[in-house]
């Protein structure tokens, strides 16, 4: 049961060895290859009519002012999937904003040496929203949305339930279990734009759990047994906190990083009431469970160790990222 990209691109590699002598719970090898691969899954997006982020194919520097008169700046550089994907160019960063011209031509000096290019894309603006789906042969048979209210560089750290579904995609990839579906939505214009499909579990799977959808129990059943999952009814304004995620959001902002909660530019102390408001014992720990503490101990001595290592090599930290997400 694969909880990341590189363990999906792993056990594919192997998938005719191991189905030897195991269940994989995962898609077709085409459905799962049209979604590793991001250039490939927003062009199925386009075509299904979902709307995209504009896009640039870049094949010269030469065309360095001709893509940003169609995308504008900021220019977003993204890698086209896992670095570890033998099929696809390898970046080591996740995402890239290029401000200006001289600022895009430096980052395309550095990580552009062999000709290969990542995406560029226009920069999406808004609220992200999280569509957790469960689809049978492309037919989705359970969808959730959870948005964001505080997040940590990209990670869900206090979610909120709502719905909506995403059936186009997955019935157009013939999609078989569980898959996690991305939108930037603007709250001004409205605007939808598709960002991508992930095909394994999420981080923030708790959720999902905690509201009364257990994801990881319907792909063990469905993959080992065949059964479809029934779905019941889910408890919507449900809420749930990864505190460590939390307290590294925090810790960032008061740094003078990112804003952890979407739209606010909280103070100091309004943004220490926020963190401690994810106590509130209607909000359901991700980690935390008195029976068994460890895994919450453990995870703060990791960001405790992350913050003494940023303190004493502040350069090396600016190159990479400080904190992230478990799988």
């Amino acid at each position: 049961m694969p909880v990341s990209d590189d363990l999906l691109l792993a056990l594919e590699r192997h998938r005719e060895d191991l189905e030897k002598h195991t269940r994989l719970a995962m898609t077709n090898s085409l459905a799962l290859r049209n979604v590793l691969d991001k250039r490939i899954n927003l062009r199925l997006a386009r075509d299904l009519g979902i709307p995209c982020p504009r896009q640039f194919e870049l094949e010269s520097p030469r065309q360095i002012p001709e893509m940003i008169e169609a995308l504008g700046l900021p220019v977003v550089l993204k890698p086209p999937g896992s670095r570890h994907d033998q099929q696809l160019p390898s970046f080591p960063f996740k995402v890239l904003y290029a401000n200006d011209e001289e600022e895009l031509r430096d980052y395309l000096d550095e990580y552009c040496q062999d000709h290969a290019f990542p995406l560029f894309q226009e920069c999406a603006t808004g609220v992200v929203h999280n569509l957790c789906c469960f689809a049978t042969k492309g037919e989705t048979v359970a969808a959730h949305e959870y948005q964001s209210l505080r997040k940590m560089r990209g990670n869900g750290v206090l979610r909120k339930v709502v719905e909506q579904a995403a059936r186009k995609m997955l019935h157009a990839l013939d999609w078989n279990g569980v898959a996690h579906i991305a939108f930037f939505v603007n709250p001004n214009s409205k605007k939808l734009l598709y960002m991508e499909t992930n095909g394994r579990l999420w981080s923030s799977v708790e959720g999902s759990v905690h509201a009364g959808w257990d994801f990881p129990w319907w792909v063990y059943r469905y993959f080992r047994h065949g059964e479809s999952p029934a779905p019941g009814r889910i408890r919507l304004g449900s809420r749930t906190c990864w505190h460590c995620g939390d307290l590294a959001a925090l810790a960032i902002y008061l740094a003078g990083g990112e804003v952890p909660t979407t739209g606010t530019r909280p103070g100091r102390l309004k943004a220490i009431l926020q963190y401690l408001s994810g106590f509130n014992p209607c909000i359901h720990s991700d980690v935390f469970r008195l029976r068994d503490p460890m895994p919450t101990l453990i995870d703060h001595w990791q960001l405790a160790n992350q913050v003494a290592h940023a303190l004493t090599h502040p350069r090396e930290t600016c190159s990479r990222k400080l904190f992230s997400s478990p799988s």
